[in-house]
């Protein structure tokens, strides 16, 4: 199956872009040879509503649940802030120093640095 869909005009009304995910999802279900076109066409809609993509997880070295998010640090964006009440990301604080960790687990409250260079020693 080939998608000879356009996704609407981005003056479009949320009810058609609504619609248009809802079909993007359908189409998504099922195995086809248009899977980066419909899952790119769900990410576009999903932008265009409002609707945040969930927030990368990472593998806690401590207690190896998917539940470590970024820390970032410097004074946090609207958009940084939000991230941080809805649990994707962790505030680090107004400075950032070499030694400072990159990643918090929201599990057991591990925080470590992610492997940046090849012999590094952290964990990612």
């Amino acid at each position: 199956m080939t998608i000879l869909i356009d996704p609407p005009s981005h003056f479009a009304p949320a009810a058609e872009w609504q619609a248009f995910l809802a079909e993007m999802e359908t189409i998504a279900l099922a195995k086809t040879e248009d899977a980066d076109l419909v899952r790119y066409y769900i990410k576009l809609a999903k932008a265009q509503l409002g609707l945040s993509e969930p927030a990368r997880r990472f593998k806690c070295p401590e207690c190896k649940l998917k539940a470590g998010v970024n820390i970032d640090y410097g004074y946090p964006s609207e958009e940084l802030f939000e991230q941080a009440q809805r649990n994707e990301a962790v505030l680090g604080g107004c400075a950032q120093t070499i030694y400072d960790p990159d990643r918090q687990c929201l599990d057991c409250g591990h925080q470590w640095s992610k492997q940046t260079r090849k012999g590094n020693g952290d964990a990612q």
